[in-house]
């Protein structure tokens, strides 16, 4: 994908979803909201923080306990749709292990199923075979 094709993708995804990504603050890549297509980064350094708080929440209210009584919360609030760009192998090895983990988890899988990924991968420039010895004759 050309670099203006991968501008009009964040543009087009952007319609439907929050979209973010890995951006540059005070010299360290964060994982932040799109507003701007152009300062998505999409480099192998890895993000200050990971992608994580996307699928695991930091605190998360299931049931509510007053007076002998027990309030379980089946409504959910409503997630609007996430757009995560940039995902390195890593990091998509980490939410296959979450899906493992939360397979039975009905919010995770709520919130999943709101999250398109959007992985990306680097392939190195071409070079000398390195594994075939060299030796002066």
């Amino acid at each position: 994908m050309t670099h203006g094709g991968f501008l009009k993708f964040i543009s087009f995804l952007k319609k439907d979803y929050q979209v973010f990504g890995p951006q540059e603050k005070s010299g360290q890549i964060f994982i932040k909201k799109v507003v701007v297509p152009q300062k998505v980064i999409l480099s192998q350094e890895p993000p200050f923080y990971s992608f994580k708080k996307f699928f695991v929440l930091e605190n998360e209210y299931l049931f509510k306990y007053k007076n002998n009584e027990l309030k379980i919360f089946p409504e959910r609030k409503e997630f609007k749709k996430i757009a995560l760009l940039g995902m390195n192998i890593l990091d998509l090895k980490a939410v296959l292990l979450y899906d493992l983990v939360f397979a039975d988890d009905p919010y995770y899988q709520k919130r999943r199923g709101d999250i398109l990924i959007v992985g990306h991968n680097f392939t190195p420039e071409k070079e000398e075979n390195l594994f075939e010895e060299k030796y002066d004759e």
